[in-house]
């Protein structure tokens, strides 16, 4: 008897031993994979606000700019959601310290909790694993973005204008902007006929502030003599005022519906008299609206979870790390 409780217990305490031994190596491991996760999100956000600050011309670097973005913003979730299960795990753990007396029902509720914490546990950690893989692979190719992105001219930027705490700012649509600008400043061939683009997106996606930071651009307003902005039901008395100005401008007509084709044709013929190098921006939730562009449409989507978060921290702290904004 006394034989097989001295090897009950002995079982006992080796599993014990075990889960501590396994419990403080997981940790370990995951703040090392959390410390090596800021750093490679530290290297990506540099690169992303130097490359805020320049003009880039270059379709393939705008591409991979918008895959740096998207690391950045699912690297910072990341850390807000480990951060996060830090502060539960304390929770718990007080509440465990400080009762004393649990009944049999209330600890059957907490097994099945942690059980389920620790499925989650495991889960969170493998997708930690995997981001680091994939942000570690994207920074180990970022040195030729680097090289091309010091031959982009530098923006020139006036006071407070990139501050958050402003009516109309901008968030995320760094390379949506810079898009439109490539299209705007691209030289027409003489004699061709007016270039439009479709900028195409939900509701309350930024459609009309993106256009606005574009048509306030130095680079633009220098471009065109003129910039008017119209809406698709005073189509029809703008075609005999304004356009007979032979001028290089640049309209933004708003389409909230879609439009017969046959107006849409009068509509751009009335268009002819303006100069070369003129240029047109539609904007409209409608994808169908995307038929009457002579370039690839400009789709905006609504923003993320992550970036939704980083903007929240952003717009709250000021910075994306809230200890170093307090000290």
């Amino acid at each position: 008897m006394e034989a097989a409780i001295s090897a009950i217990v002995g079982d006992l305490i080796n599993r014990v031993v075990c889960f501590l031994v396994r419990k403080y190596t997981n940790k370990v491991g995951e703040d090392d994979r959390l410390w090596r996760l800021n750093q490679l999100l530290l290297r990506i956000v540099a690169v992303v606000e130097e490359a805020d600050g320049r003009y880039i011309t270059n379709s393939a670097m705008l591409k991979q700019l918008e895959f740096f973005v998207e690391s950045m913003y699912q690297g910072y979730h990341m850390l807000d959601t480990f951060k996060y299960k830090s502060l539960l795990e304390g929770i718990t753990a007080e509440e465990v310290r400080y009762s004393p007396t649990l009944s049999i029902r209330s600890f059957r509720l907490k097994r099945s909790r942690t059980m389920d914490g620790t499925r989650r546990s495991t889960s969170m950690c493998d997708s930690l694993q995997s981001l680091l893989q994939n942000l570690e692979a994207t920074v180990a190719n970022m040195n030729e973005f680097v090289i091309l992105l010091m031959g982009c001219e530098r923006m020139y930027r006036r006071p407070y204008d990139t501050y958050l705490f402003t009516d109309n700012f901008m968030f995320g649509r760094h390379v949506e902007k810079q898009r439109i600008i490539n299209f705007l400043l691209q030289p027409a061939d003489p004699g061709a006929a007016l270039m439009v683009l479709p900028v195409i997106g939900g509701c309350r996606v930024g459609k009309k502030v993106l256009i606005s930071h574009v048509c306030s651009d130095e680079r633009v307003l220098s471009h065109f003599s003129s910039i008017l902005h119209i809406s698709g039901s005073n189509m029809q008395s703008m075609e005999n005022t304004i356009f007979k100005n032979n001028t290089k401008t640049l309209v933004v007509i708003e389409l909230v519906l879609d439009i017969d084709d046959e107006k849409w044709i009068k509509f751009y013929s009335s268009l002819a008299h303006l100069s070369g190098g003129s240029k047109m921006i539609i904007v409209g939730r409608l994808g169908k609206l995307a038929r009457f562009g002579t370039v690839k449409p400009v789709y905006l989507n609504s923003l993320s979870q992550a970036e939704y978060n980083y903007l929240f921290k952003m717009l709250a702290f000021g910075n994306t790390d809230q200890k170093a904004t307090q000290s």
